[in-house]
This record gives structure tokens, C-alpha cells and sequence, in this order.
């Protein structure tokens, strides 16, 4: 079955969604509890420790900053379907620089789920969605924030590569967890010394959990390839491989010599 097919709205939006609501939820697959037995189903190679602590991670709130070519992609749509099949009914959002980015990872969790037999259709609403069986949803949007609103009870929001995407649209998505106490999972390797990404895996009082994983220390990544890559990239090496918010070309000081020049005591001027 190709991804493409089920993704044109269907003719009457309105029956699509009726028809939803009336219909009887089918039986929830037998899937484990464990998200580990379902990566070992559906993997050809194994997740290494960060990973799996991601995949079985509790926390409401998570940032992962990772290097390139990582795995972040097939760990977070493991999560995101993992969730979608233990319980049903679930609402899970997807946002990504790009519509195409954020539709790449919707095409993960539909090969995983393809692999697994389960049969997806479209919502009736949204172009890049995917309803299950069980009656849950996954669906993903742009990065335009006066076009994203009007998601509510969502479980699970990944923002990926999300030190590229805008503020704007980050403080659009945020309040999609607000009635139903749902987490949020972000995504990315650093891009400058700003916006919602760098304040949650530097400021530590936001309650998020982070996690930094740096192609030195990580193993994913052969020592001739990233000697090769010091080479080639330069300056953006530590940026893209080693998880270093490095000063952007907009900016004239290092965000760590601000924050030392200025007074922790006087709240007002941070």
C-alpha cells in the first residue's frame, strides 16, 4: 500500500468524521507495554541505551539534542506509534520546519505500522494524517503558527528539527496539551543561541528532561567519517556533530557572556 494513497481528504469531510465518531473502536492490537519489544519487531539493527530510555520514558516534557544521523527519526516515530496502539483514541501532532519534513516522519510510522499489518486511513481532514483502527490519530502540520490552532485532548506533540522551527508556531502547538496533560517531544541538533529549543536544553528550571548526544561519544558514527566531516564542514562540525550551540551570524556576543554579565538577582532584565 503506498503512503500517498490514503492521503487525499476524503469527498465529505463531514461524513468522514461522523462516520468515525458512530463506528465501534476495533479490538487494540496485542502490543507490549515495553516499546523495546516493539522496536526488536520492527528493526533490523538494535537501539542503543539513549535510545531506549527515550522510547520508555515517563516524562511529560522531553528535549533530545542529537547529531546528524543520530536515529532521532526512527526513535521518535517508534514512540509516537508505540502510543497510538496502547491506547486508543490517541491524538499525536507532528510539526517540522517544513510540511515535508514533518510528512518524512509521518512515512516512518507508516512503514512501521505497514510492517505490523495494521490498516491507516486518512482522517477526512487533513492531508498528511493517518487514523487507525483503534481510533487514533496522527496528523502533521506546517510551521505557521495562524494555521495550526485548533487541536485539543492531543497526547503526544513531536517537534522536529526543532531549533528551526519558529517560536511563533512552538507558543501556537504549546497549549494543545494544556486539557489533557499530554507530552511533548522535541527534536534536533542546535542552530544558534535562541528560541524555545536552546532556552529548554539550557535553562533548567522549564521541567524538561534532556538528553545530548555527540557523535564523539555515541559510536553511531565511524572515527574516519567524522574526521573526514571536521574537515569538510569546518566551524559547523561541533554544530552539527557535537551538540554545541555555536553563535549565530546574527549575533555579536556568546549567550554565555551575557548570562555572566548579568545579575541572577535582578529577574527583570533576563
Amino acid at each position: 500500500m503506498s503512503l500517498w494513497s490514503f492521503f487525499e481528504p476524503a469527498d465529505d469531510p463531514a461524513d468522514a468524521v461522523l462516520g468515525s465518531l458512530i463506528r465501534a473502536p476495533d479490538p487494540e492490537p496485542a502490543i507490549s507495554a515495553d516499546p523495546a519489544d516493539l522496536a526488536h519487531q520492527l528493526l533490523s539493527f538494535p537501539l542503543d541505551p539513549v535510545q531506549l530510555e527515550i522510547l520508555r520514558s515517563p516524562a511529560q516534557y522531553i528535549a533530545l539534542c542529537c547529531h546528524r544521523q543520530w536515529g532521532k527519526t526512527q526513535c521518535s516515530a517508534l514512540k509516537a506509534v508505540h502510543l497510538a496502539l496502547r491506547q486508543p483514541g490517541a491524538e499525536i501532532i507532528l510539526v517540522a520546519p517544513s510540511l515535508r519534513q514533518s510528512g518524512a516522519l509521518l512515512r516512518a510510522m507508516f512503514g512501521f505500522l505497514n510492517t505490523l499489518k495494521i490498516n491507516v486511513k486518512s482522517d477526512g481532514l487533513n492531508r498528511l494524517s493517518m487514523l487507525l483502527p483503534n481510533g487514533s490519530r496522527i496528523v502533521a502540520i506546517p510551521n505557521a503558527s495562524d494555521t495550526v490552532r485548533g487541536f485539543s485532548n492531543v497526547s503526544l506533540v513531536i517537534i522536529d528539527e526543532a531549533a528551526y522551527v519558529r517560536d511563533e508556531t512552538y507558543r501556537a502547538v504549546f497549549p494543545f496539551l494544556a486539557a489533557s496533560r499530554g507530552k511533548l517531544l522535541l527534536l534536533s541538533t542546535p542552530h544558534g543561541q535562541h528560541g524555545f529549543f536552546y532556552r529548554a536544553v539550557h535553562e533548567p528550571e522549564n521541567n524538561f528532561v534532556r538528553y545530548l548526544v555527540r557523535a564523539s561519544e555515541s559510536g553511531r558514527l565511524t572515527p574516519e567519517f567524522l574526521a573526514m566531516a571536521r574537515l569538510e564542514l569546518g566551524d559547523s562540525y561541533a554544530q552539527e556533530f557535537e551538540c554545541s550551540f555555536t553563535m549565530g551570524e546574527e549575533q555579536i556576543f556568546d549567550r554565555s557572556l551575557i548570562d555572566q554579565a548579568l545579575d541572577p538577582i535582578i529577574q527583570a532584565f533576563r
